[in-house]
């Protein structure tokens, strides 16, 4: 599984993300699918312009700084995680 994850780091996230929320209860209007489309046309952090990192590490918990995270206000974005707690704080 390690190894697929590391050879599909964006639709590992996208299935990852999709499934977190919804054990979260949070409302989630897109599918995996498109979730992976968003993050395949993403390359960069709309908000502070660091590309994103995404491959996979499951010894950091919560990622780095610069891995990618739905925005929790537009799920239709894809920001860095340190953009992402600083816009929803």
């Amino acid at each position: 599984m390690r190894q697929w994850r590391t050879s599909h780091p964006v639709r590992a996230w996208a299935l990852a993300t999709f499934h977190q929320h919804k054990q979260r209860g949070f409302k989630l209007m897109l599918s995996v699918d498109d979730i992976e489309k968003i993050a395949l046309r993403t390359k960069v952090c709309p908000i502070c312009g660091r590309e994103l990192e995404w491959t996979y590490n499951n010894k950091q918990q919560g990622g780095k700084p610069e891995s990618p995270s739905l925005d929790r206000v537009n799920n239709e974005k894809i920001l860095t995680i340190a953009m992402n707690l600083m816009n929803s704080g």
